[in-house]
């Protein structure tokens, strides 16, 4: 059963972070957080994946280790 309420709303507020900031890391963590518990770990995944590309491309770096463990976890 999907999480209502309060996480849709805590994932809008994560999207829009992250839409304002594409190297937010934190935010990014938090709506890929959110997506898991939502049983969306495609979409968790997905939401690394363009991350790793948005820092590979703009500042030729990676995701920071936290964030790489967390792809993993959810992997």
């Amino acid at each position: 059963e999907r999480l209502e309420g309060k996480v849709d709303t805590d994932f809008a507020t994560a999207r829009r972070l992250s839409a304002l900031d594409p190297w937010d890391e934190w935010a990014v963590r938090h709506g890929m957080t959110l997506l898991a518990l939502d049983g969306q770990h495609a979409e968790a995944l997905a939401a690394y994946e363009r991350l790793a590309a948005t820092l590979r491309r703009d500042l030729g770096t990676a995701p920071a280790p936290a964030t790489a463990a967390l792809h993993e976890a959810i992997r």
